[in-house]
């Protein structure tokens, strides 16, 4: 299986860490937010690319094997994007707001 994502713009691409966290391999438009949110493990293609996208799928198709997404990959994704995690973060992140009167 496989996810493309084509997007020109993504606020943060949950998508992309839902897919990685179940197995599933993303291919994806080069934006800095899906290479942080990947650790940069997703095919890229360059931004409006559709020649360069059907080329990365072609790959892709053809040589799957080469493609899998890691065991320790999808633990990784799994810890760092889990509920517990992101609620933690934004907690740290709101009483550090807090106490410079934002």
């Amino acid at each position: 299986d496989v996810l493309v994502v084509p997007s020109r713009e993504e606020s943060f691409g949950l998508v992309t860490t839902e897919a990685l966290s179940q197995g599933c391999q993303v291919i994806c438009s080069d934006i800095p937010v899906f290479r942080e949110v990947t650790d940069g493990k997703a095919i890229f293609f360059p931004v409006g690319d559709a020649q360069e996208l059907a080329l990365k799928l072609n790959d892709f198709y053809n040589q799957k094997e080469n493609y899998q997404v890691s065991d320790l990959f999808i633990k990784k994704i799994r810890e760092k994007f889990s509920f517990e995690t992101v609620v933690n973060a934004y907690i740290k992140q709101y009483h550090a707001a807090k106490a410079n009167n934002f």
